[in-house]
């Protein structure tokens, strides 16, 4: 009870820095952990995973998880629009590019991300984008979202925080 504490506090202080409201949500007990919904201005942004709450699909095969801070996130969101472009170019050679057209437009995605340490021990972040106007109000953003289809309105990436690089991208389900 009193690490969940600390960790609360350390999430609301770092929200502080990085212009971010973090609130717990309420979600299914048996998947354990926490799972903090984040909001920057007026603009719902996602959520975090923390390393206890269990996840399905799996998201790699991480040797061991961690529970990302709002400055992770920032860090994972600055690789990825830095490298954006690559993105965009395989979404139009594979046929999928509809939604996404420059680094501005993942304003209109969710995200979803769960932290993890690789095989070398370098910390990374699994991030699942996923186009707000395709979510229902029934849609379950504490679990994973996983679809099947959906061209680049379903996007997943590995960020490696510690060589600060794209390792892996996925657009489509």
């Amino acid at each position: 009870m009193r690490r969940s504490y600390n960790i609360l506090a350390l999430l609301g202080f770092s929200s502080c820095t990085t212009h971010y409201y973090i609130s717990k949500v309420e979600c299914d007990e048996a998947f354990g952990g926490t799972v903090w919904f984040m909001r920057k201005g007026k603009t719902d942004r996602g959520v975090i995973f923390s390393d206890n709450r269990l996840t399905w699909p799996a998201p790699y095969k991480f040797s061991k998880r961690f529970t990302p801070s709002p400055e992770d996130v920032e860090v994972a969101d600055k690789i990825l629009k830095d490298n954006i472009g690559t993105v965009i170019s395989y979404a139009k050679q594979t046929g999928v590019n509809y939604s996404l057209k420059n680094k501005n437009s993942l304003k209109n995605y969710f995200r979803q991300y769960v932290g993890g340490i690789n095989e070398l021990g370098e910390r990374q972040i699994f991030k699942v984008l996923h186009l707000k106007s395709n979510m229902s109000p029934t849609t379950d953003y504490t679990n994973i979202i996983d679809v099947l289809d959906g061209g680049d309105s379903y996007i997943t990436v590995l960020i490696n925080l510690d060589t600060l690089k794209l390792d892996e991208f996925y657009v489509g389900g």
